[in-house]
């Protein structure tokens, strides 16, 4: 599982999510990212990569954030 970071033009990076899925499932944890990016707006969905592919699929609401 990853965190895709978005802003108003697209994707930016994804970060790693040391939990499983179902870890946070069983036992909601704080998760604090310091993503590389200039002050601004920017939003965070949740995406779950499958094995053999590129790409993930988004799993969560646009979940927004300041930096």
């Amino acid at each position: 599982m990853v965190v895709g970071v978005f802003n108003e033009y697209g994707w930016l990076e994804d970060l790693p999510v040391s939990n499983s899925l179902y870890e946070l499932v069983q036992k909601p944890a704080e998760l604090k990212f310091d993503p590389e990016a200039a002050e601004g707006n920017y939003y965070l969905i949740f995406l779950i990569l499958h094995i053999g592919t590129v790409t993930a699929t988004h799993n969560s609401e646009k979940n927004k954030t300041c930096h």
